[in-house]
């Protein structure tokens, strides 16, 4: 029993709680980095269909 000891009935979990916040942190700055690219996409994708749309206004053709 002497293995258990109080420290790690209590407090054992230090070490990860101490890097949660950190992870965290690093997580969420991966997550804001990948949906920046994708809104980029996105936009790209809007002007380029926007572009089509006008295109075709202008001819009056239909798609």
């Amino acid at each position: 029993m002497s293995s258990w000891g109080w420290g790690s009935v209590f407090g054992g979990r230090v070490a990860k709680s101490k890097d949660a916040p950190k992870n965290a942190i690093l997580n969420l700055r991966c997550t804001l980095e990948m949906r920046a690219k994708q809104e980029k996409h996105l936009q790209n994708q809007i002007d380029e269909q926007d572009a089509i749309a006008r295109k075709n206004v202008t001819t009056n053709k239909g798609v």
